[in-house]
């Protein structure tokens, strides 16, 4: 099994969420080849990058242009041959993940909610901290509907409906596509708890000031393995208080 993630980080306070998931990685993919994409990072990042990539004897790579994150997923959909998990740098793993699901999309299930941070009222979705994606199976459902559109799925797309904003984020739209040919599954708790997700981690910079708690947040569950565990069902009661608007 490979696991790709893609480290994007645009000032120091990002770098935190973008290295934390290197301290508990093989717990989580104990056997699983890792590959680390730096998105246009500095040489000071990406030497530490590297260093922690090869200590989870994994592979690391450059890229010279900055590269949007929609952009990599419909990357590896389209030259990956076999099943893969998509992982973003801001976790923290517990315990080991499934080696398969019997589906095209696999991922911790995100409701519809109203993000202030976009001011929008954004659509469910599985949510690229972790993702199972099998290629094979997406492609096979990209050709059926080629001949009639020619979109990239996984990238975020905001619309005006009566005066309302709405978004698709980040593989929102594949979400939604694959659920029609019923090939997603939504982890359910005995998958959710092997993980912790802190959301916005790696561009904390970015988000902050439109949510303040979250860098005490993310400090809690870095320092304290037991508030981590129960982060998830925090972060479950912040999606059903931002109801759509």
């Amino acid at each position: 099994m490979k696991v790709f993630t893609l480290l994007y980080s645009r000032s120091q306070e990002d770098d935190v969420g973008n290295f934390v998931f290197f301290d508990t990685f093989k717990k989580g993919f104990p056997k699983a080849e890792l590959f680390v994409y730096s998105n246009k990072n500095t040489s000071q990042f990406n030497k530490k990058a590297e260093e922690l990539t090869y200590k989870n004897s994994g592979k690391f790579f450059l890229f010279d242009e900055e590269v949007e994150h929609d952009e990599f997923i419909s990357y590896l959909i389209h030259t990956q041959d076999e099943p893969f998990y998509l992982i973003d740098p801001d976790t923290i793993w517990f315990e080991e993940m499934p080696g398969c699901f019997d589906s095209a999309l696999a991922g911790r299930f995100i409701p519809r909610f109203y993000d202030s941070y976009v001011n929008a009222n954004t659509f469910e979705r599985l949510h690229t901290s972790c993702l199972y994606i099998c290629p094979k199976k997406i492609k096979q459902i990209y050709r059926n509907i080629y001949d009639r559109f020619n979109l990239n799925y996984s990238k975020p797309f905001t619309y005006y409906l009566e005066g309302k904003r709405y978004r698709f984020d980040t593989t929102a739209q594949l979400y939604q596509l694959l659920k029609n040919y019923n090939l997603t599954y939504a982890f359910d708790e005995s998958i959710d708890k092997k993980f912790c997700h802190l959301f916005c981690g790696s561009h904390i910079s970015f988000v902050s000031e439109v949510y303040p708690r979250i860098k005490k947040t993310h400090k809690s569950a870095i320092e304290n393995v037991e508030y981590a565990k129960k982060l998830k069902k925090e972060q479950d009661l912040f999606f059903l208080s931002k109801p759509w608007i």
